[in-house]
């Protein structure tokens, strides 16, 4: 996914066995305002100010989601997308520090409603000029689980020990945690909380 402020499109290709052709998506408005307005309102949702119910959640994630498709993603991209989705095992989003939230993409077209996208396979982030790590270390296993964090969180954190066979060791303060990142004594470090994300900052994460 690749944004040109000057002309005011996306380009999209997907990275496929059969590598398609590329699709741009010419915009009749500044993206950014919006996608503001929607982080503004997604951080309150998380944070439990919104009011809503959980269902409540649900439908305005789910007519945010729809939105973005269509407005965002070429109907030539969404062609692509559902002639590929029932063999896609995984799929990974390669932006240049984009912010708009593409996990929350709901494809809904006629005839095609799988859910939303991370609901289909998993979906992760990969930016360009960064290599991939081809081995992962995952012991000894950390668990950062702040103040304020989901209510499952510690439920979380035990399923994932259990995998691991690891001991759940925990960090909850920022001081802890930088001295631990500066130390490097850890394999797998898990973030069970909310995340925070400001256009101008980039993502946080509350602690003490």
């Amino acid at each position: 996914v690749r944004y040109d402020p000057h002309q005011m499109a996306y380009r999209f290709e997907f990275i496929d066995v059969d590598y398609p052709d590329e699709v741009t998506s010419q915009l009749v408005y500044d993206p950014g305002p919006a996608v503001e307005r929607l982080i503004r309102r997604l951080n309150t949702m998380v944070e439990g100010t919104a009011g809503y119910s959980a269902v409540a959640t649900r439908s305005y994630l789910v007519n945010e989601g729809v939105t973005l498709w269509q407005e965002l993603v070429p109907k030539q991209l969404r062609s692509q997308f559902w002639e590929r989705q029932e063999r896609i095992s995984q799929l990974t989003i390669l932006t240049n520090r984009d912010v708009v939230p593409w996990e929350l993409l709901y494809p809904k077209d006629p005839r095609h409603d799988a859910g939303f996208l991370v609901e289909q396979f998993p979906v992760s982030r990969a930016i360009y000029g960064h290599a991939r790590q081809r081995r992962l270390r995952l012991h000894p296993a950390r668990f950062v689980v702040p103040p304020g964090s989901p209510a499952d969180a510690k439920a979380e954190v035990e399923a994932l020990a259990r995998l691991l066979s690891a001991k759940p060791a925990t960090v909850s303060e920022l001081m802890p945690l930088l001295q631990l990142i500066t130390q490097g004594h850890f394999g797998l470090l898990h973030f069970a909380c909310h995340n925070r994300f400001d256009p101008d900052d980039g993502s946080s994460i509350k602690l003490d």
